[in-house]
């Protein structure tokens, strides 16, 4: 009767808890505190910087390699 696949806060007496669960494919249910939530959303704020800098990395390289048919301009020959 758990919500499949959310992560979704569940209070017990005084105490709050984050549960997740997955009865489909790992058949898994993951509980934690706030702490451990905090936890959690700090990891995945690093991971998304993370890759956003990959992108952005990757971006930047494609963008300089990129000069078409006629090449870069200025430099020794090309005056």
């Amino acid at each position: 009767t758990l919500t499949q696949r959310k992560l979704v806060p569940q209070q017990k007496g005084d105490d709050l808890y984050y549960v997740y669960a997955d009865a489909e494919f790992c058949k898994c249910l993951y509980a934690g505190s706030e702490q451990n939530y905090q936890q959690y959303q700090r990891l995945a704020l690093q991971q998304r910087l993370s890759q956003e800098r990959i992108m952005a990395a990757q971006m930047n390289e494609n963008a300089s390699m990129n000069w078409g048919m006629w090449g870069p301009w200025g430099g020794p020959g090309y005056y």
